[in-house]
């Protein structure tokens, strides 16, 4: 799950309904941060993204340059 706040963009991963982790940064860099946050995460938990079947991404309210980002 990919969300951002007026602060922040945050990701997290789920096994169904259980948080497994989560991580976050400023929204003022989720456009160069982005995908290496994603792969982070997979990565910290050893996942690969073709593992992954289904992202909920939010689709506000929020700044407009990280809602596109995101």
């Amino acid at each position: 799950a990919i969300q951002n706040t007026y602060d922040i963009f945050e990701m997290a991963l789920f096994d169904s309904n259980r948080c497994i982790d989560t991580t976050q940064e400023d929204k003022r860099h989720a456009s160069t941060l982005l995908i290496s946050c994603l792969e982070q995460l997979l990565k910290r938990n050893n996942i690969l993204l073709q593992d992954v079947s289904f992202l909920a991404v939010n689709c506000g309210p929020g700044p407009f340059s990280t809602l596109r980002s995101v």
